[in-house]
């Protein structure tokens, strides 16, 4: 393919995307909603159109589906659209599972509290997960 053509169509796109996001910025500032918000609406519409509606499917088939985005992005971590997918599929099985937005941001910060008080081991390696030491071990 020709290399001003690639240009071309990458210049293009990043005018057709900065395009997009200035229209949801508008359309949630005029249903006066935060971008969340109304990111969390967008999606709720797509996937209850597409998938079928929450009373016909739970959480566990986004849930699932979320653990095989999740192999994508381990392969391809900067990939942001990789993140992207696994986000869309966490408000898709919270919501399926009777959840708001208001209810996961609740519990996002306050597991991000109860995650403070936790005591953490210095990282054995870049690449490991690190788990906080269970209450009653020795460190």
């Amino acid at each position: 393919m020709d290399v001003c053509l690639i240009c071309t169509t990458v210049i293009i796109s990043t005018f057709i995307i900065a395009a997009l996001w200035e229209s949801v910025h508008k359309a949630a500032a005029q249903q006066g909603l935060h971008p969340f918000d109304h990111l969390w609406g967008e999606q709720a519409k797509f996937s209850q159109k597409t998938f079928g509606p929450d009373q016909e499917r739970g959480p566990i088939g986004a849930i699932r589906h979320l653990q095989e985005e999740a192999k994508e992005l381990e392969a391809k971590p900067d990939d942001v659209v990789e993140y992207a997918d696994c986000l869309l599929l966490i408000l898709d099985a919270a919501r399926r599972n009777g959840m708001t937005p208001d209810d996961l941001l609740y519990q996002a910060f306050t597991k991000l509290q109860v995650n403070r008080r936790r005591k953490w081991p210095k990282p054995a390696a870049a690449d490991q997960p690190i788990k906080h030491i269970s209450e009653g071990a020795k460190a």
